[in-house]
């Protein structure tokens, strides 16, 4: 045997034992220093702003710095809308609060993402290793290590906390407790994942997966797997506690006002728009599962069923090998898989391959990788018609499923692709010769992606950093301009994210929250009801929707324009609604040249190197 062939043996031989195992985890450890350096960058890391540093940043802090963290869930917090009732934050019982409490804002930001990432890592490697991986696996070690990677390299929603980065530790968990009953560690993670993750956007899908898991081997088995059903429970139980707010209100009606979500209007969908949106979060993901599962991602598991299926009818030897991976790439370069998985039969098409390969596809492992593949096609499909007019008669006649949004299954997307892909690894690594050459091939490419999707990179499309985002040196020359205690006055913003003011001490009028009085909705609408029926875009997303209650000029089309400065040349609020409600000062990045005519008095303009907006105060005096 010549060196080179015995030097490569002798390397697949030790990544393919746990030998390797400390210095893959050691590799593992660096890429992920590497992939979260940018967080030590501090007030300088860009940051994803939409569902983020416009809401729930923000919310953490004010509740955080209230005083009535455990108050009864209607005790007036002030601060974000005037005040909203204690029930508009959440629960107390979450790991996230907790860090606003004990670290200043960007610290618990930071530490956050961290955790988030390093528990995605430990996740899916110990989900991997135990579960996912054979032992009888070339390279298995390294395997691992490449799979976790990618997992832990996905964007995560920020405010989601461990709600899709804890996933893979919870599967790990519940597939240990099924197999075996479980160790102490089990049932620690069952116990512990609730304080830091949602049940209404995601575990509660989960443990309906993990359900339906229970029932399958109940039929299956003809026996009870008691610990898995203990287990569903318990996790149940603790969020349902942990929620007791949410609960006495859905249960009891404890809530004490109606919430704006009553006026919610649903998109009724046609089928061809339904079918459309099912394409898109499939292709996609959605803005809080960023999955980055495309190109590449969705061409390895593509490939894999291609291979599972060639497998069954012939020997794959070298050659076809060799004409596999070529056509791979080919695929993926030449534009012919772009043109193909974008075709408006592409989600049929995939429906019906996925169907025929669980049916008659016998290979070992292949009957587990089409049914996760066919949860993503069904997910996808469930949030494009969850809207679709349809089932609207289903919904009439149930409301529950009018209030509450079914279609989240695709919270369990990103953890289907990622198991997927690494299953696809083994696959090529197991029948085709230089198989690990295209795994490492995939392995870079798609780190690439998640490198340049991270929500605190700078080379995303949203390039402001946190400390021009909130800038805290403008903001302190605007309270110490105004010169009283921010305690006594409100301020509205127009153009602006009002949590760049909530997080400098500042008690706004406005503010983007997902449970509020509609009371207060129907009041504040009264302030901006003229310029609403200027543009009726942005009258429809106020009145339908409306979680942003933010200041509304049509001439902006929209309630945040990323703009240094500019100028609004006729705004119609109404300013003495505003008065009445506490507001005192509005603050912009526009010049707005009627404002004398108004109600607004100019006082003066506020800037700093260090800021993303030259900000504008008016005195509100109608």
């Amino acid at each position: 045997m010549s060196f080179d062939k015995l030097a490569g043996e002798r390397i697949k031989q030790y990544f393919s034992t746990s030998r390797s195992r400390f210095f893959v985890f050691l590799l593992g450890m660096v890429a992920m220093g590497v992939y979260l350096w940018p967080i030590s960058s501090g007030a300088d890391m860009i940051m994803t702003i939409s569902d983020n540093l416009d809401s729930a940043h923000s919310r953490y802090y004010v509740l955080a710095n209230s005083g009535k963290i455990f108050a009864d869930s209607m005790s007036m917090v002030p601060g974000i809308m005037h005040s909203l009732p204690r029930i508009s934050f959440g629960s107390e019982f979450n790991v996230l609060l907790w860090l606003y409490v004990i670290f200043p804002p960007l610290e618990a930001y930071s530490v956050n993402l961290v955790m988030m990432h390093m528990v995605a890592f430990w996740g899916m490697l110990l989900l991997l290793r135990n579960h996912f991986i054979p032992r009888d696996i070339a390279y298995r070690e390294l395997l691992v290590v490449l799979g976790t990677l990618l997992f832990a390299f996905v964007p995560f929603w920020p405010a989601g906390g461990l709600s899709v980065a804890g996933q893979p530790l919870a599967l790990y968990a519940f597939l240990n407790i099924r197999k075996s009953g479980g160790r102490y560690y089990d049932w620690m993670i069952v116990t512990l994942l609730p304080f830091y993750s949602s049940f209404v956007l995601a575990y509660l899908f989960f443990l309906i997966l993990m359900t339906g898991l229970w029932l399958f081997d109940w039929r299956k088995e003809k026996r009870i797997n008691t610990g898995l059903f203990i287990a569903i429970a318990l996790m149940t139980a603790i969020f349902l506690a942990i929620e007791y707010r949410l609960v006495s209100v859905m249960l009891f009606g404890q809530g004490g006002f109606v919430s704006h979500r009553e006026a919610f209007v649903t998109e009724v969908r046609g089928f061809l728009d339904a079918y459309r949106e099912s394409h898109l979060i499939f292709l996609d993901g959605h803005v809080n599962t960023p999955t980055v599962q495309f190109d590449i991602v969705i061409l390895a598991v593509l490939a894999a069923m291609a291979l599972f299926a060639l497998v069954e009818k012939i020997r794959i030897g070298t050659r076809i090998s060799i004409l596999f991976i070529l056509t791979f790439f080919l695929m993926m370069y030449s534009g012919a898989y772009m043109d193909m998985i974008r075709s408006k039969y592409a989600m049929g098409t995939l429906l019906v391959m996925t169907l025929v390969f669980v049916k008659f596809v016998r290979v070992h492992a292949s009957r587990l990788f089409g049914m996760l593949f066919l949860l993503i096609l069904m997910s996808s499909f469930l949030y494009g018609f969850w809207s679709y007019e349809g089932v609207q008669f289903i919904k009439e006649a149930m409301p529950f499923f009018e209030k509450f949004n079914f279609s989240r299954f695709y919270f369990l997307q990103t953890l289907a692709w990622y198991i997927l892909l690494a299953m696809a690894f083994v696959i090529f690594v197991r029948y085709l010769r230089f198989g690990m050459v295209l795994v490492i091939f995939i392995f870079v490419f798609q780190a690439d992606n998640a490198f340049v999707r991270r929500s605190f990179n700078k080379l995303t499309m949203q390039a402001v950093s946190y400390g021009s985002f909130f800038a805290p040196s403008v903001y302190k020359d605007i309270r110490d301009f105004i010169g009283k205690d921010p305690k006594d006055y409100y301020v509205v913003m127009l153009g602006m994210h009002p949590s760049s003011a909530q997080l400098n001490g500042l008690q706004t009028l406005d503010g983007y929250v997902s449970n509020y009085p509609l009371a207060y909705k129907l009041e504040f609408r009264k302030a901006i009801e003229k310029e609403l029926e200027k543009n009726a875009f942005i009258m429809q997303r106020y009145d339908t929707w409306g979680s942003s209650n933010y200041l509304f000029s049509s001439e902006l089309g929209k309630y945040v324009i990323y703009k240094r400065e500019g100028v609004i040349h006729h705004l119609d609020i109404n300013t003495t609604v505003l008065y009445q409600l506490g507001g005192r000062y509005l603050l912009t990045q526009y010049t707005i040249m009627n404002a004398a005519d108004i109600g607004l008095d100019f006082k003066a303009s506020f800037d700093s190197k260090a800021s993303f907006w030259k900000i504008n105060l008016y005195e509100i005096n109608p």
